[in-house]
């Protein structure tokens, strides 16, 4: 049994007592830095969609077929502007080359906006209407090819650049798009325009000539020699064998 004198002396003897803890200056910090995580995610959820701009690709493909024709269009616009294009058989080259570069340029668009989920509805609306446009205005562009018109055809054409271009900056908003690349400058030279512009699918482009007035490909005549089939072919032009009897 404890006498009274040691029972007194207790309290005051430091030995038993436990020290202080230090605090753990680190282990504050880290749990600060989790709290300021936790307290921040709300914010980083609520970011704008465009904010995740930077991870998204988009539809490249459409996007670089629609930069291309956007460049064949200012092409052609600025053609006609110059008078390159004013005759009636240059209306039918302006209703060949919006058959086979713009018309499906519109489907394309309405595919690009499917695959642009970063679109808000509004922006969703409007590269809606201005494909909308852009339909409208082609088919302005081939009624101004019937009419053999080309002032129409410039005014039409214009309509369906100024489409694409504003399309085209609704999704630069969101996404990064290929650069526009400046158009090949075409020669002067009836036969050397048509091999550039229309490729394989001209006569020329397939080094062959075309028939005065009409669009039928005939055996381009060699220089110092004599064509003696006339002009037209004497051979198979899928096999390349020579016919027979000729």
């Amino acid at each position: 049994m404890l006498s009274l004198a040691s029972a007194l002396r207790l309290p005051s003897q430091p030995q038993y007592a436990q020290p202080p803890q230090p605090r753990d200056h680190w282990s504050r910090g880290a749990v600060l830095t989790r709290r300021t995580l936790l307290a921040a995610l709300p914010a980083l959820v609520a970011l704008p969609q465009h904010s995740w701009a930077l991870f998204e690709a988009g539809p490249q493909d459409e996007f670089r077929s629609l930069v291309e024709s956007l460049s064949r269009i200012d092409e052609l616009i600025g053609q006609l502007k110059r008078g390159e294009l004013k005759t009636e058989e240059d209306a039918i080259v302006v209703l060949k080359t919006a058959t086979i570069y713009f018309k499906g340029i519109a489907a394309t668009m309405d595919k690009a906006t499917t695959g642009m989920p970063l679109l808000d509805t509004t922006e969703r609306d409007s590269a809606a209407g201005l494909t909308a446009s852009f339909r409208q205005a082609l088919e302005a562009l081939f009624d101004g090819c019937r009419q053999k018109s080309p002032a129409a055809q410039q005014v039409a054409a214009e309509k369906a650049g100024g489409a694409l271009r504003d399309y085209l900056s609704i999704a630069t908003a969101r996404y990064k798009l290929p650069a526009l690349s400046q158009p090949a400058r075409y020669s002067d030279d009836p036969e050397k325009f048509a091999a550039q512009y229309y490729g394989f699918l001209s006569c020329e482009g397939q080094g062959m000539a075309r028939t005065k007035g009409s669009n039928s490909c005939v055996n381009r005549v060699k220089t110092g020699e004599v064509d003696n089939g006339a002009g037209f072919l004497d051979f198979d032009f899928l096999t390349g064998k020579k016919l027979q009897g000729q």
